[in-house]
């Protein structure tokens, strides 16, 4: 019985308490900090995607692929039925503008 009791006691050393504490609370801290770092991770990877697809999109970019921007009277031309004999209209290349009339 008295060896119980000095097992029981031996348990409750503050000593011992407070070294499994510490020791929980590191493990708690580097699961806390690995899991910030993942965080992190594909937070980064995420905004990388995002700023490819925005660099894709980009009207510098699509102009320097050999496409061109045409443009009437200040607004974008879409489709070859907005234009008209003697319109006046402005492509916008990757160097440069242009203007020119639709013949």
């Amino acid at each position: 019985r008295l060896r119980l009791c000095q097992a029981g006691l031996a348990q409750s050393n503050p000593r011992l308490l407070i070294a499994r504490r510490r020791d929980r609370v590191g493990r708690l801290l580097e699961n806390h900090l690995g899991a910030m770092r993942q965080k992190i991770l594909l937070a980064r990877h995420r905004l990388d995607l995002q700023l490819r697809s925005l660099d894709t999109l980009n009207p510098a970019k699509t102009l320097a692929r050999g496409f061109a921007k045409v443009s009437k009277a200040d607004e974008l031309v879409t489709s070859v039925k907005q234009l008209h004999r003697d319109d006046d209209v402005v492509i916008t290349l990757a160097d440069g503008r242009a203007d020119a009339r639709i013949k």
